[in-house]
């Protein structure tokens, strides 16, 4: 079984937390699996954080990859940091213009079942 673990903070996320829950289970192309919601952090400010454990069954990480930046527009994040077996990463929202930054495992929230 390949798992992905996301982090997608709720400031400034056009969804509620309620309506962001039901819009990852309902995701045809992720199996959330588990989820929390818990404080984070971004840019040194304490954040109020969706992290979700999904099953996923493409090959190309690539795809994830995309799938994310994508929904990081749709909720108008800058990024959504995701983990899978292969890889690490910031997904960046395409409309985003700022300075990039790396993955850094210091601040990603994991589940643990």
């Amino acid at each position: 079984m390949k798992t992905l673990t996301i982090n997608i903070g709720l400031n400034n996320n056009r969804y509620t937390k309620d309506q962001l829950i039901d819009r990852m289970a309902s995701d045809s192309s992720y199996r959330l699996m588990a989820y929390q919601i818990v404080m984070g952090e971004f840019n040194n400010e304490p954040e109020e954080t969706f992290v979700g454990l999904f099953e996923y069954t493409y090959t190309n990480q690539s795809k994830i990859l995309s799938d994310f930046e994508l929904l990081s527009a749709d909720m108008t994040q800058e990024c959504i940091a995701l983990s899978t077996d292969s890889m690490d990463a910031l997904a960046f929202s395409p409309s985003f213009k700022g300075a990039r930054y790396k993955f850094n495992s210091e601040y990603f929230i994991k589940i643990v079942i």
